[in-house]
């Protein structure tokens, strides 16, 4: 459950990082547009006029990198604008020179890798390594040497503290808006992390689904010297069923065992499984417990009144037995706790051979009751698989009976 629920997460994590690196992409493309079109104003004024017209296409390859991304095309509009900012700042270096500072563009390029899709790596590594490699090229070729397009002295050092203002800002807003990433994606892995604990302590006891996370590739099973089970089962359900929607069997079946689920909450028991319109509990499993043959009893009492409260005149036929049980986790994929064992098998027999609307438990259930349940003997019952037992029905509480009296 735990590798399934994260590969879950990963993957909407994986899904997120795609659609924000694509609107990044797109907002880099957008802002890039406009910076090349005020570069097309300034070179058009001040030259040197090659650049205004190298912008004129930087414009236009912009304009359609954002189309792509409209498109959903990431890579088809990063890549051309990776290589339009390397030619660009080569091209503006060799006129200007190393002083107005449009070679520390080719340094913003180291970031890009952020935004290229995770199976394309390699050449987003390949990008970086050669806005590096140019970078250096134009270090060793122009610096400290005159421009071969010399601009005022004004406007140079204007222009060269425009680009490093300009570049100083992409980086901190991109490292602004990853950070932020960052944490909005910490918070959701830990939302995913609550997630898969709260599922996982539904599909299993939370002692054991600690063990299980402890040693996910151990087998998982414990032994209980003594437990109680109990089987409940809807008489006359499946014949009802037949003739009723899918919706309304489910919704019948879902609002009465979540009613169960609740009682058997209540009284800190473990919910162990359900089969069909049956529903199985255990007491004294995982955890052990002294009561847990009266706790059983006080449960299997309640689900009798819940039944009885119900409109819909269904009855439960109830069967309790206690004693020895093996427990423990089985599957991979599915994960389910179980119980095995002679126990078991009574409990269902002890069920499956009672009466509607009535609890029926086992002479071992019945000479572990004090007096203050009342119980009233069957006599001896055939049962399939374990021939003649003595059996008995619970029928309640002494105190409510003597409450009643009143």
């Amino acid at each position: 459950v735990m590798d399934l629920a994260g590969q879950a997460s990963l993957g909407h994590s994986d899904s997120a990082h795609e659609r924000r690196s694509l609107l990044t992409v797109r907002e880099i493309a957008t802002v890039g547009g406009l910076v090349h079109l005020v570069m097309l104003v300034q070179f058009a004024l001040l030259g040197p006029k090659q650049l205004a017209w190298f912008n004129v296409g930087s414009v236009l390859l912009f304009v359609v990198a954002r189309q792509w991304t409209v498109r959903g095309h990431r890579l088809m509009a990063l890549i051309p604008m990776q290589l339009e900012v390397m030619s660009h700042q080569i091209y503006a270096v060799h006129l200007l020179g190393w002083d107005a500072g449009f070679q520390d563009w080719l340094l913003c390029l180291t970031l890009s890798y952020l935004l290229f899709p995770r199976h394309h790596r390699r050449l987003a590594t390949a990008t970086v390594a050669l806005a590096a490699m140019a970078y250096v090229v134009l270090y060793l070729r122009y610096f400290g040497k005159p421009p071969n397009h010399p601009l005022p002295s004004v406007v140079q050092k204007a222009m060269g503290l425009g680009n490093r203002l300009g570049t100083g800002l992409f980086v901190s807003g991109m490292a602004v808006y990853y950070g932020l990433a960052a944490d909005r994606a910490e918070r959701a892995l830990q939302t995913a992390h609550q997630r898969v604990e709260e599922l996982l302590h539904n599909i299993l006891p939370p002692s054991v689904a600690a063990r299980l996370k402890e040693h996910p590739t151990q087998p998982h099973a414990t032994s209980a010297t003594e437990a109680t089970v109990m089987f409940a089962d809807l008489v006359g359900f499946t014949s009802w069923a037949l003739h009723a929607s899918p919706e309304t069997v489910v919704q019948t079946l879902d609002r009465l065992f979540t009613d169960l689920d609740a009682l058997v909450e209540r009284f800190g028991l473990e919910k162990i499984k359900t089969i069909g319109d049956a529903y199985m509990v255990a007491a004294g499993v995982p955890s052990p417990r002294a009561d847990h043959v009266e706790v059983m009893a006080l449960l299997a009492l309640e689900f009798q009144k819940l039944m009885a409260s119900r409109a819909d005149g269904f009855q439960m036929r109830i069967g309790l037995h206690t004693g020895p049980v093996v427990a423990g986790v089985i599957g991979r994929k599915k994960l389910a706790y179980d119980l095995w064992g002679d126990t078991v098998n009574t409990a269902a027999r002890m069920e499956s051979h009672g009466l509607p609307g009535q609890i029926q438990v086992s002479e071992a259930v019945k000479s572990r009751l004090s007096a203050r349940f009342l119980l009233r003997s069957r006599g001896l019952l055939d049962v399939k698989g374990k021939g003649p037992m003595e059996t008995w029905i619970l029928e309640g509480l002494a105190e409510d009976r003597a409450a009643a009296q009143k």
